[in-house]
Formats: structure tokens, C-alpha cells, sequence
């Protein structure tokens, strides 16, 4: 069997990153990251990364040998806007320039995964129908998501596409906008360090709706299946770990993890009350002996606001992929013990 070589696009990002660390495992697999920063964690040196921007097209020319092997493409990449309309114009051309870039310097191409998510399915605006199936309706654009999977479905007579939606996705990754694991481990790393006992910090509607979760790890799994499938063509398929929760059932299992007692829930706004902590977690860096990254790019208090503010159900049906063949899960207790203690093991937490 001849290798195959992936571009992950957005390769800082959670999905992005996982996706890279689950490639650069398989045999006969190349990865290939590019983003315009290197991962906090990772160098040149251990990892194939092109450092070039989507936005200028012309800057791949210097690394067109690298993209002559290119077989598979993960477009995990994302520019974020304070609004749905300021939304489409940058992430469209993100993914127009990564097409000409394909054309350009990537003879090779098979196919093209594109990630998307619950906004898929309007979860961004309210309650929605679940669990959300690939073949529900769109909702009243503006939605970047819809330009985007528009703008593959004009090219697939050159190069096949497949879309796969996560739900929240829970992993590793530092830097990140949207990142639950660590904005909540460190968190919970706070709480337990001021002598707190761990408490959700959401809304009473967010602590008892029904939820689902991606494990990041899982997902790599499922891009490689879809990847390789040949019936995954021109598909989309919405991506889970094969179980829903609510946070009032599964936030004692995250104590035991962290080894914190539990108190009732009470709402606090993170983006306020955890902003000013950056001068404990540095002497919490110094005091457990934790990897030093800046407290500005280890947590996002405003994405873990809307996410704890989430008072509904958010759901996906994932019957589709398992009748297409992909049949690997996860529980979610069992994926925040895992992660979590990774986390501690790694020395970034406590």
C-alpha cells in the first residue's frame, strides 16, 4: 500500500490538532499541518507544519513540493467574528483559497473532509429539533457553513467532499477559542487551589438539558473513515461519542477526577470572575511545577459562558454513520476521565 499524505488546515485547533497527533500514529499516513502558528506543544522539528497564510495563496508557492504529495485534505480551519454576517465572507475564503491552492499544487488530491457543526443546525439561535439529522433543513442564512459545503458540491466533479459534524468537541489543544476541556479543568484547578469545592458555574437550563459530546480523538477516527470510504463520498455525516448527559448526572464523576468535592450549582460569569485569576495561576504554574503557557491562550471564559448558558437540548442523530460503517464510541464519563487524567499526567493542571 502506497502512503497517503493529509493537510490538515487549522492545525492549532482542536480538531486540527488531534487530527494530526491521530494521523502521524497511522502506518502508511503522512500529516502535514498548516497554520500560521505552530501549536504551543509542538516544533518544526517533530511535526511537518507549512506556516503559510489562506489568505494569500501565493505564499504555498515556497512548499509546493511538500504539497505534490498531498492525497487527503481536513479544512478544521476557522477565522471568528463578533457576528453571523461578519462570519461568511473570511471563512468563505478560507476555503475558496484553499481550493485554488489544491488545484494549484496538489495533483494528487482524492478528497476533501470539511468540519462543521450543531450551527448546522441553528443550535446558535435557540432551541432546535433533536436529535438534528444531516438531512433536516437549513435554517434562514446568513450561515457560513452553507457557503462553504455550496462552494465543494461546485467543485466535487474534481475532488470528492465529505462533511462531518461534531457535537461540542472535548480535547486537547492550547490557544484555542472554543476549548471546554481546559477552560473547564483549569477552572476546577482554581476552585480546588482557593480551597473551593467544584460547583457548575452555569445557568439551571444548562444543567439539566440534554447534551451529546465529540471526543477530539474519536473524531480524528471518524475523518479517517471517512476519508478512505469510498461510500462517504459526497456525504455528510454528524459525529458524537454514541451517548447524551446531562450536566447534573456527569458532574460528580468530574470531582472524582480532579479529586474535588462537589457543592451545588451556582452561577458565575467566567469572562469576569476568571479574567483577573491570571496572577493565581502563575503562581500555581510555579507552585505544582505546570507547563507555562500564558493563562490567556490555556482558557476561553467567554466561549465557556455561552456553553454553560446552553438551556436546551443539543443533540445529534448519528444513525447515519453507523449505517455507513463507522461504529467506534466512546461514553462520556468514561472520554472526561480519560482526558482529565491526561491533563494531570502532562503537568498541565494539578
Amino acid at each position: 500500500m502506497g502512503e497517503n499524505t493529509v493537510l490538515v488546515a487549522g492545525a492549532s485547533g482542536i480538531v486540527g490538532y488531534n487530527a494530526m497527533t491521530y494521523f502521524e500514529k497511522l502506518p502508511n499516513w503522512k500529516a502535514i499541518g498548516l497554520s500560521r502558528r505552530i501549536p504551543k506543544n509542538r516544533t518544526l522539528s517533530s511535526s511537518n507544519y507549512i506556516p503559510a497564510d489562506l489568505y494569500k495563496p501565493e505564499s504555498f508557492q515556497p512548499f509546493s513540493d511538500q504539497l505534490q504529495e498531498v492525497t487527503h485534505v481536513v479544512f478544521a480551519a476557522y477565522q471568528h467574528r463578533s457576528n453571523v454576517s461578519e462570519l461568511v465572507a473570511p471563512n468563505l475564503q478560507l476555503l475558496e483559497n484553499l481550493v485554488i491552492v489544491l488545484e494549484r499544487f496538489c495533483p494528487r488530491v482524492e478528497r476533501i473532509i470539511l468540519l462543521q457543526g450543531l450551527k448546522a443546525y441553528g443550535s446558535h439561535l435557540g432551541p432546535f429539533k433533536t436529535p438534528a439529522k444531516e438531512t433536516d433543513p437549513r435554517h434562514m442564512p446568513p450561515n457560513f457553513y452553507y457557503n462553504q459545503e455550496d462552494l465543494l458540491k461546485a467543485h466535487q466533479d474534481k475532488v470528492s467532499w465529505v462533511i462531518v459534524r461534531p457535537s461540542w468537541v472535548y480535547g486537547f489543544a492550547i490557544g484555542n477559542p472554543m476549548n471546554i476541556l481546559m477552560s473547564l479543568t483549569v477552572y476546577a484547578s482554581i476552585s480546588k487551589h482557593l480551597g473551593l469545592p467544584l460547583r457548575f458555574p452555569g445557568t439551571k437550563e444548562a444543567y439539566t438539558s440534554l447534551m451529546d459530546a465529540t471526543d477530539a480523538q474519536l473524531l480524528a477516527k471518524a475523518i479517517h473513515w471517512a476519508l478512505v470510504t469510498p461510500e462517504c463520498a459526497n456525504q455528510i455525516f454528524n459525529i458524537n461519542n454514541g451517548d447524551y448527559f446531562r450536566w447534573e448526572n456527569i458532574w460528580g464523576k468530574i470531582g472524582e477526577a480532579l479529586d474535588m468535592d462537589i457543592a451545588a450549582p451556582q452561577y458565575i460569569p467566567l469572562s469576569t470572575f476568571m479574567r483577573v485569576k491570571e496572577p493565581v495561576w502563575e503562581d500555581m504554574v510555579q507552585k505544582y511545577g505546570l507547563k507555562p503557557y500564558p493563562f490567556s491562550e490555556i482558557a476561553s471564559w467567554e466561549f465557556m459562558d455561552s456553553a454553560f448558558s446552553h438551556g436546551y437540548d443539543s443533540m445529534l442523530d448519528t444513525i447515519k454513520a453507523r449505517e455507513f460503517g463507522f461504529t467506534e464510541f466512546i461514553s462520556t464519563e468514561k472520554m472526561f476521565t480519560k482526558q482529565i487524567s491526561m491533563l494531570r499526567q502532562e503537568r498541565y493542571i494539578p
